[in-house]
C-alpha cells in the first residue's frame, strides 16, 4: 500500500503534467488579444445585422492585433450567420490576398475596400461597408448628408460621395463592386477629400496618414463605408448613419409638407453648427462602454446569433477548466 508521502508525490506529478498539457493547449490556440478580437468582431457582425445595417450583403473587418499587416473578415456568408473560426478569413493588407490556402475559395470580392483603407491609415483598425436602405438616397442624389442631431457629430460636413464609374476602363465589368486594389485605393483616398470640417478646420481626424479627415464616405449608387480605431466605434458609426439618414429624411419630408415649398425655400437642411459637431465628434469613443454593453446583450439573447469563439480569462480558455 503506497505511503501518504508517495501518494502526495503522485498527485503533484499529475498536477504538473496537467499544467504542461494546459499550457501546450493554450499555446496552440490564439493569443488572448486575437481571441478577444475575433469574438468582438463576430459580435459586431451580429449587431450590424440586428440593426438592419447589413443583411445577406455588407461586411466588416478588423485589423489582426497579433500582426498589423493582416486583417480579419467574414467569408462569403451573411453577417448574421458568422459563428466561429470557420467563418473567418485572413487577408494581407498590402494587396488583399488571402493569407491561408483555405481562404482562397471563399474570399470576398470587395475585401479591397478594407485592405486599402487599412493600408492608407495606420490608426484605423476596423471598417464597415453596407448598403443600408435609409442611407441609399444620399448616395443616389445631390442632397448633402449632414449631421442633423447630436449622436452623429462624427459625420462632419461635406461627407464625400465617391463614384467608381470614372475609374472604369474598357475591360472592367461595371458592377459597382470594389473588386481590385485600384478601385479600393481610390475609395480610400476619398476619406481624405477636402471639405468643411468641424470647428472650421481640417483636424477632425487628422488627414495625416494615421487617421482620415472623414470617417464615412458615401459610395454613389452603392452604399457607404465607415472606419474607426476600434470595431465598437465603427459599428456605432454604421448604426447611427442609418439613424442620421432617417432623421434628415424625416426633417426634409416634414418641412416640405409644412411649408409646401422646396427645401432651399424653407431654409435648407437644419444641421448642427460647426462648434456643436466639434463637441460631439468623439461620441463613438466617449460612450463606447454604454452602447456596446447594450448591443452585445441584445444579440446574445437572440437565437439566430451564435458566437462560438471561446471566452478567455487570465490567458486561459474557460472551457479548459473543470
Amino acid at each position: 500500500m503506497p505511503s501518504p508521502l508517495s501518494r502526495l508525490g503522485l498527485r503533484w506529478a499529475q498536477l504538473f503534467v496537467a499544467v504542461l498539457l494546459l499550457a501546450h493547449q493554450c499555446a496552440a490556440k490564439d493569443s488572448l488579444k486575437l481571441s478577444e478580437a475575433k469574438r468582438k468582431y463576430i459580435t459586431a457582425c451580429h449587431i450590424l445585422d440586428y440593426h438592419d445595417i447589413v443583411d445577406a450583403f455588407g461586411h466588416a473587418s478588423i485589423r489582426n492585433p497579433d500582426d498589423n499587416s493582416t486583417f480579419i473578415m467574414e467569408r462569403l456568408i451573411a453577417s448574421a450567420l458568422v459563428a466561429d473560426d470557420r467563418d473567418l478569413a485572413l487577408y494581407h493588407i498590402s494587396d488583399g490576398s488571402p493569407v491561408r490556402p483555405q481562404d482562397v475559395g471563399m474570399a470576398r470580392g470587395e475585401r479591397f475596400i478594407h485592405s486599402e483603407i487599412l493600408k492608407r491609415f495606420s490608426g484605423l483598425n476596423a471598417c464597415v461597408h453596407a448598403h443600408t436602405v435609409a442611407v441609399l438616397p444620399y448616395s443616389t442624389s445631390d442632397v448633402p448628408f449632414l449631421p442633423v442631431y447630436h449622436m452623429v457629430g462624427y459625420l462632419g460636413f461635406d461627407v464625400p460621395l465617391w463614384d467608381i464609374v470614372p475609374l472604369y476602363n474598357a475591360t472592367d465589368i461595371q458592377d459597382n463592386l470594389v473588386s481590385n486594389t485600384r478601385f479600393g485605393a481610390s475609395l480610400a483616398q476619398a476619406f481624405d477629400a477636402n471639405g468643411t470640417f468641424p470647428g472650421g478646420n481640417e483636424t477632425f481626424y487628422g488627414g495625416n496618414g494615421t487617421f482620415p479627415r472623414h470617417v464615412l464616405v458615401l459610395m454613389k449608387q452603392h452604399g457607404f463605408v465607415t472606419c474607426a480605431a476600434t470595431i465598437e466605434e465603427a459599428t456605432y458609426q454604421a448604426v447611427y448613419a442609418k439613424d442620421a439618414a432617417l432623421v434628415e429624411t424625416g426633417q426634409l419630408e416634414l418641412r416640405h409638407a409644412y411649408h409646401g415649398t422646396g427645401v432651399e425655400s424653407s431654409g435648407g437642411v437644419n444641421a448642427l453648427s460647426p462648434k456643436q459637431v466639434e463637441g460631439m465628434r468623439n461620441f463613438p469613443a466617449r460612450f463606447r462602454d454604454t452602447y456596446w454593453e447594450y448591443w452585445v446583450r441584445q444579440v446574445e439573447v437572440e437565437p439566430l446569433y451564435q458566437n462560438n469563439i471561446e471566452r478567455r480569462f487570465g490567458g486561459f480558455y474557460l472551457a479548459d477548466w473543470p
